[in-house]
């Protein structure tokens, strides 16, 4: 019985362990975007951090809002590595 219950735990932590993953979304504010192309370096660097589940980019608004799994990234890293590319940027409070 113990061994059964040993056994049924492990698999649940292998296979459940990702759908218990939290999803957050931050928004993000970005200085020094002046046009298509400087939306599109964030938004791609943005989408290549793991973690990541999608970003969406406004240079007008100077704002990046990004979908994550908090187990795996935090707003804090998305901004460095924003700011790693050329553009100021902190995570809107």
């Amino acid at each position: 019985m113990k061994k059964n219950v040993l056994t049924f735990l492990s698999l649940f932590f292998i296979f459940a362990a990702p759908s218990l993953a939290e999803e957050a979304t931050s928004q993000l504010t970005v200085k020094g975007m002046f046009c298509e192309g400087c939306s599109s370096k964030v938004e791609k660097t943005l989408k290549s951090v793991s973690g990541v589940n999608s970003a969406s980019v406004n240079y007008d608004k100077g704002t990046a809002s990004v979908q994550y799994d908090n187990s795996k990234v935090q707003p804090e890293k998305l901004a460095e590595k924003v700011t790693d590319v050329g553009f100021e940027t902190t995570v809107a409070r």
